[in-house]
């Protein structure tokens, strides 16, 4: 009998892209494929209408055929079944780009994508990804379509910014398939954000008067309190009791729907962001926007702080990846704790 699951599982990047390639002839196409593991890895699939289309067309499947071996056909015909389900996945994805965010269509990413339709460029992240920094970069080539109330407390944050449940019906799955979109994904390295999170919303606002709108009133229904969980050790073992957490704490790639909404870049909230950032605006055709030097600083301190922070406490690093494990799944550069560790070592 013919293993057809240990034949999907030890071929499937293969497969998923011959049959990518097969849909992306005569249009360009940028795909992410989901390798086994669970890792990430981009491929760009550019391939231009021409007036050669057939003798084209013809060539791309005598090269993609040479990357899968006869032996691997032979075993792919040899199970329909799974075939049929592919086809089947293939459909649903297809049925939830033409509904997400209609009505009993509810997503994330209705919430967390925001658009900027001058621009054909959409973009998401979690809360403490540099929210502030990409809001004044996309703010600031956005063409006069985002505006700031003169009386604004909290800046751009305050603009009227598109989310992608408001666009129209109509427009929505267009945005989503068309090639001339731009959608970019801001992620953050997963102990970091986390003590961005625990820094900035535990223990400022704890000593900060009160406020409705403090983070740590979320967790109050769980038994927080700041005299107990200031301390980070009794802060991490509290987070993994909660069963639900607020913006500050949750997963980033389940917020931005990373297995459907078709991210075409990913940017790193980290050192490398200015550069990514530079990049994206020649991409898009804009003239850079200059960064506010008060908001470019991407990194939660150096390693000094982060390694007093865990001097003496490595399995705390540990405790933190597990609650995150998804996206260091999905992201495993954002769970590379190696150098971390080595500070805290030294």
């Amino acid at each position: 009998m013919t293993d057809v699951k240990g034949i999907m599982h030890r071929h499937w990047n293969k497969i998923l892209l011959f049959i990518v390639l097969i849909f992306c002839i005569d249009r360009v196409c940028t795909i992410t494929l989901k390798i086994k593991g669970n890792t990430s890895r981009e491929v760009n699939a550019k391939l231009q209408k021409d007036p050669k289309g057939i003798e084209n067309q013809g060539k791309m499947k005598a090269e993609v055929n040479e990357t899968i071996s006869t032996e691997i056909i032979k075993e792919i015909k040899s199970a329909p079944s799974k075939i049929a389900s592919f086809v089947l996945n293939h459909e649903q994805d297809q049925e939830w780009i033409e509904n997400v965010c209609n009505e009993g269509w509810p997503d994330p990413v209705c919430h967390e994508v925001i658009v900027l339709m001058k621009r054909k460029v959409s973009f998401c992240s979690a809360a403490k990804v540099a929210s502030t920094t990409t809001r004044d970069y996309f703010f600031k080539i956005a063409d006069g379509e985002l505006v700031v109330p003169d009386n604004a407390k909290y800046g751009v944050h305050e603009a009227n910014w598109t989310r992608f449940d408001v666009v129209d019906p109509d427009l929505r799955s267009s945005i989503i398939t068309s090639s001339e979109w731009t959608h970019v994904f801001f992620i953050k390295h997963v102990v970091e954000r986390f003590i961005s999170g625990y820094l900035d919303k535990v223990v400022a606002d704890c000593a900060r008067p009160y406020h409705p709108s403090h983070a740590i009133n979320f967790y109050h229904q769980y038994g927080f309190s700041c005299e107990k969980h200031q301390d980070l050790e009794e802060f991490v073992s509290f987070m993994e009791t909660v069963p639900k957490k607020e913006a500050h704490f949750s997963l980033q790639t389940p917020l931005c729907n990373v297995q459907k909404f078709p991210y075409t870049d990913i940017i790193y909230a980290d050192k490398t962001m200015s550069a990514r950032l530079e990049d994206l605006s020649s991409k898009l055709g804009v003239k850079h926007p200059i960064e506010d030097k008060a908001t470019s600083k991407h990194g939660t301190g150096a390693k000094k702080m982060m390694s007093e922070l865990f001097k003496g406490k490595k399995k705390l690093i540990e405790r933190i990846l597990k609650m995150f494990e998804e996206d260091c799944n999905i992201f495993p550069d954002t769970c590379n704790v190696e150098e971390l560790m080595r500070a805290v070592e030294e």
